[in-house]
Order: C-alpha cells, then structure tokens, then sequence
C-alpha cells in the first residue's frame, strides 16, 4: 500500500485539510475531488480537482478524507468510501496529542488543538484549531468541535455532534 490521499471536499476547510497534509509530511496528496468546481481547475497551489463524486471510483488511491463541514454530507461520503478505501488519520503537526489519546481513520485534528490523556476521537470528526479537550473525553465519530472550543474532561459528546465556535463544554457532561 502506498500512501496516496484524495481530499474530498476542495472549499476552504479543504485548503486547510491539504495544508495539515503537506505539513504532517505523512501521506501523497493527489488532488481535490469536487462537485462544485470542474476537473482541472487548481485550487491549492499546484494542486487540482482532479475529479467529482461520480468520478471517484475510476481513480486509484489508497487513503481519503472528507473535508466538508456538514456533519451528515461528510458522513454519507465517509460511509461510502470506508467500504474500499482507507480513512486517513490527519493531524497538523502543530497540535498536542496525548501517547494515550486515540484518533479514529477518517478524522482531522488541526494547528493548535490539545487531546488529552485517555481522550478518544471517534471516526470523520473535524477538531477545529485550538481546541482543547480535556482527559478522558469521548467525541463520537461524525462530529465537528469548532475552533477555539474548550471540552472539559469525561464528557461525552454524542456522534454527529457539533460545537460553536468557542465553545465550552463543562466537566462530567453529555453533550
């Protein structure tokens, strides 16, 4: 297997998600595939859409990410591509993670962000810039902790979750 990685999703957080890429220095970034812009356009540096949704199939590559906003698009896409492809593990190498911390295929961790010890990030989550979640935290998979939120330790916050920007998630809580 080699480390080849499409970026689903080419709007500004997939800019961002192509930034954290080049700078973990971890996987080949191919290109952009995208329904709102035509094949060919270059949208991050030398980078392209090389293709759309309908497309993908016919394109060879070993890892994906899904890097749009909505927590429920970026669950179907997910769901999808998991089936015969692998969910890219991405994390920014300006971030803080925990030895003891867990990061599931499919999620993002970007500049800034703290995991603490025993925390655990489920599958396809976006924790946003600055974040920080305390110990022993669960974040269920398909969620997306916005930047600057503070999560405090065992809490347990529900799949397809998502924070305001800024956000603070007190102790001990479901969320």
């Amino acid at each position: 297997m080699n480390n080849n990685i499409i970026i689903i999703g080419a709007g500004g957080h997939g800019k961002v998600v192509a930034e954290a890429i080049l700078s973990q220095g971890k996987y080949d970034l191919l290109g952009f595939c995208d329904d709102a812009t035509p094949p060919g356009t270059i949208v991050f540096g030398h980078y392209k859409i090389i293709c759309n949704t309908s497309q993908i199939a016919h394109f060879d590559f070993d890892f994906f990410i899904v890097a749009i906003g909505n927590n429920e698009t970026r669950k179907k896409i997910h769901e999808l591509l998991k089936q015969q492809h692998q969910g890219a593990i991405v994390i920014h190498p300006f971030t803080s993670i925990s030895a003891q911390a867990q990061i599931e295929p499919g999620s993002v961790v970007l500049p800034g962000a703290v995991v603490s010890y025993g925390a655990h990030v489920g599958e396809n989550c976006i924790i946003g810039s600055n974040v920080h979640i305390d110990h022993e935290t669960i974040i269920g998979s398909n969620s997306y902790i916005r930047n600057g939120s503070s999560i405090g330790s065992n809490v347990n916050v529900a799949s397809e979750s998502y924070t305001n920007t800024g956000e603070c998630i007190q102790s001990f809580t479901q969320f």
